[in-house]
């Protein structure tokens, strides 16, 4: 018969609470309460410790183990999801900030530079007025509005012509259409 210390064996189950237990201290653990010399004390222990270590096999259900693996495999594909989504959200957050440095740095650019003088251009690139007179510059640009705007009346006499006659034509083909008795709905 073995003989256990029950200081040694509070300390054991202390550290099994604890999970600092190796693999032999709870094999002697297991021995221990499964003895007869288990202290009366230390009753509610043992059953705790045997439940644990029944041997009676647990039943899982059939369909447990896939089960188990699609959730796995769906959760492994959110966190994929996720951070794939992180990703994406840290490159736009990135690009947002350089893009503001940029428009920052061509602002303060633009500020702390002082403008640059228009270049004179030489005597020969000068462009000149075609007419001295303004009288005679009124008249020319009135002659020009004048031809334009009859152009325009002329070619809008023509689109109206254009349109009565599409007008025409179709309201002789709804007659036409209505009138036949061989038409087919």
């Amino acid at each position: 018969m073995e003989s256990f210390d029950i200081h040694e064996i509070k300390k054991l189950i202390t550290a099994f609470y604890n999970g600092e237990t190796t693999e032999a201290e709870e094999q002697q653990l297991f021995h221990y309460f499964n003895s007869k010399d288990a202290a009366q004390e230390l009753k509610t222990e043992q059953r705790l410790f045997l439940q644990f270590y029944d041997s009676a096999d647990i039943e899982m259900p059939f369909s447990f183990e896939k089960k188990l693996s699609t959730l796995i495999d769906e959760l492994a594909e959110k966190d994929v999801q996720n951070s794939k989504n992180r990703k994406k959200s840290l490159w736009i957050w990135i690009s947002s900030s350089a893009a503001c440095i940029a428009v920052l740095f061509t602002i303060g650019w633009h500020l702390h530079t002082p403008p640059v003088a228009p270049k004179v251009l030489s005597q020969k690139h000068v462009l000149k007025d075609t007419y001295t007179n303004p009288q005679q510059a009124y008249a020319e640009a009135e002659k020009a509005l004048t031809m334009v705007s009859k152009n325009f009346n002329k070619g809008m006499d023509q689109l109206n012509m254009a349109s009565s006659q599409i007008e025409k034509t179709n309201q002789k083909v709804k007659k036409i259409m209505n009138h036949n008795p061989k038409r087919q709905n």
